[in-house]
């Protein structure tokens, strides 16, 4: 589950990039591919539901036992590196980038890709003018709402 989360957040970005570029072709094409990026991304959210309730009866069993628990699926990125790494503190001088989901965000994120999926359906047959321009902003505030 560890890169499962990034492609989460950014496949309403891809989305949002790929239709832009095929802002010129038939408004059939544009919807199918507005369609296939938003069930993949309530699939893959989904996913992540799926993967986490066994943690929590992981967790669940820890506690029981007066155990502490650390989560073990945070991803830790290296973004920008200002001095060379030291080998008493490997991440210092770096910028980190965090990215997690606890107990309540779990179903939150299914929940946001089924509405702008939800989003795409109603859309269908009443937008006919910047049908890309507007699936492309769609994926935009999807990919905002998910980094939210």
């Amino acid at each position: 589950m560890n890169y499962l989360l990034l492609e989460i957040l950014f496949l309403p970005l891809i989305a949002a990039f790929v239709l832009l570029l095929f802002k010129s072709k038939p408004v059939a094409t544009i919807r199918t591919i507005a369609i296939l990026f938003g069930l993949v991304s309530f699939g893959l959210s989904c996913k992540v539901v799926n993967d986490y309730l066994p943690k929590v009866e992981k967790q669940r069993d820890l506690l029981q036992q007066k155990q502490t628990f650390v989560p073990d699926d945070s991803i830790r990125l290296e973004l920008i590196r200002f001095s060379p790494s030291n080998p008493e503190f490997p991440a210092s001088g770096a910028l980190n980038f965090y990215i997690g989901i606890d107990g309540l965000n779990v179903f939150l994120i299914p929940l946001a890709s089924g509405l702008f999926l939800a989003a795409i359906f109603a859309a269908w047959n009443s937008i006919t003018v910047n049908v890309a321009i507007f699936y492309m902003l769609l994926a935009l505030l999807h990919f905002a709402t998910l980094g939210a």
